[in-house]
């Protein structure tokens, strides 16, 4: 079991909205949107894990994805690691996905993974640009002798 990678007094935040975007946990009430989202972008999302993930094969299914999602919901509320859907600002249209992980590196706090649908690939300079604004007012509550590593 991972350890947490975050302060035990830090409030976790459930959503967040700016300009272009909202930011929701990962869970079961945004499965169908998030399944949606990812078969319309799955060869552009293949290998965003790195080499050895599978995901997201070219036959997943929304029951695959919700077990996916239980196991985001069970990290999230033991703090072990953060995964949020993003949709746009009018909270219609899932556009994508954050993962904020314990990085595996010496002196990294955070492993930072992110995609965006496909026909919405113009905002992804957008979508970077405004996490990583969220993440820096958020600092404060992380390790401040390690740092976030965007992948």
């Amino acid at each position: 079991m991972l350890s947490t990678f975050i302060q035990k007094s830090f409030v976790v935040p459930e959503t967040f909205e700016s300009e272009y975007f909202y930011f929701v946990p990962l869970n079961n009430e945004v499965v169908e949107q998030d399944f949606e989202a990812v078969s319309s972008s799955i060869l552009e999302l293949q290998g965003i894990f790195g080499e050895n993930s599978s995901w997201p094969n070219e036959d997943l299914t929304l029951s695959e994805s919700r077990k996916h999602m239980k196991v985001h919901e069970q990290e999230f509320h033991l703090r072990q690691a953060f995964a949020y859907s993003v949709f746009d600002i009018n909270k219609i249209l899932c556009l994508g996905s954050i993962y904020i992980d314990p990085s595996q590196l010496d002196g990294v706090n955070s492993d930072v993974y992110f995609w965006i649908r496909t026909d919405h690939s113009h905002m992804e300079l957008q979508l970077q640009s405004t996490i990583q604004r969220w993440l820096n007012s958020m600092l404060q509550f992380l390790d401040l002798d390690k740092k976030l590593i965007w992948l």
